[in-house]
Parts: C-alpha cells; structure tokens; sequence
C-alpha cells in the first residue's frame, strides 16, 4: 500500500522540466553551507557517518548523485526533497556504502543522513503521477 504522506520517483525517470529545477536545486546547494537539522545530526551518530562525509557528498554534488525525487509531508504540507548520494564509497560490517543525505528542497537543509548501499539501486521507486516542480513553489 502507497504511503500518502511520501512521495518518491527514481531520478531515471523524471521529465526535462524536472531535471532542470534538480540541476537549480544542485547549484544552490553548492553554493551553500551545509546545515543539518537535529535529526540528521542523529541519524550521523546512529549510523556513524562523519560530518566531512556528509560535505563532501554535497559540496560538488552533480546531476549523477541524485538518485531519488520525492515529497514528504512535514507540518501538514507536501515538501519536496532530494536524497544525494556521494561519490565516495565507503565500506562497513554490512559492506559497500555510499553516504546519502535527503535534502529539504525548500530550506536546502539536510533532513536525514544514511548509508546507501551499492545493491540498492532505486528501481523499486515508481510513483509516476506527481511532478515535483509543482511542490517547489
């Protein structure tokens, strides 16, 4: 059963439209300080991901780190998000990782920090009937 309260689509099949406003989102988020929100910084401890993984994730992300659209209700309005992952892969106890930050498309704050592992490739994301350039605003 879908979850009402998140929306989500595989970066591989978003629109031109769509890609434009991501690769706007990606130019203002490298030009911005990054700035974690009390649960990211959470998540960071919980998952032992070093606050330096987390900017460089950011700090040159491209169009190719964006694995995932989605929008998620927060204080009872959609809020468009994207989840970055980084170039660099790490390895744990569980195996390969990259780090991945969700990103709040409106505050460009970090909502959450995980660890993205090599096998999970996104394809399960398939909600088609939404278009994220209509949250943005």
């Amino acid at each position: 059963m879908r979850d009402e309260k998140l929306i989500r689509r595989n970066v591989k099949r978003i629109t031109t439209e769509e890609k434009r406003a991501v690769n706007e989102l990606l130019s203002r988020i490298n030009k911005n300080h990054v700035v974690l929100c009390r649960h990211a910084v959470e998540r960071e401890n919980e998952r032992r991901i070093d606050t330096n993984q987390v900017e460089e994730c950011l700090k040159n992300a491209k169009f190719e780190n964006v694995v995932e659209i989605s929008c998620k209700e927060f204080r009872h309005k959609m809020t468009p998000r994207l989840v970055i992952v980084s170039d660099k892969v790490y390895k744990n106890e569980n195996g390969r990782y990259r780090v991945a930050v969700v990103v709040n498309c409106h505050t460009l704050q970090i909502v959450t920090t995980y660890n993205a592992y090599l096998h999970n490739r996104y394809k399960e994301v398939k909600h088609d009937d939404w278009n994220f350039v209509d949250y943005l605003h």
